[in-house]
């Protein structure tokens, strides 16, 4: 569920129940596909989703950090989400000792 084409074209990545996979692919006239491989398995949630997966992950475009949606809470009926506004500032401060 959820595909997503590497920044290159030249993987795919999935997931697969709590799992998010990858496949190396080839393209042409006939495009070839590689043997998937586990990338890496988030937690579960403890309640099924409707659909698996939210749609909510995403590769840089090296292929090598991910970002993932999260639950934040083990509780189904926690409510409510968490928004974080200017995240990116917190990376521009220096750090205090």
């Amino acid at each position: 569920m959820w595909p997503k084409w590497s920044r290159r074209g030249d993987r795919l990545y999935y997931a697969q129940k709590d799992t998010v996979m990858e496949v190396d692919v080839t393209l042409g006239v006939e495009p070839r596909l590689g043997v998937p491989r586990a990338v890496f398995t988030r937690k579960p949630l403890g309640w099924p989703l409707i659909f698996g997966w939210p749609p909510g992950f995403d590769v840089t475009a090296q292929g090598d950090r991910f970002v993932v949606a999260q639950a934040v809470s083990d509780k189904p009926d926690s409510g409510g989400i968490v928004v974080l506004e200017n995240w990116n500032a917190e990376f521009a401060r220096p750090r205090q000792p």
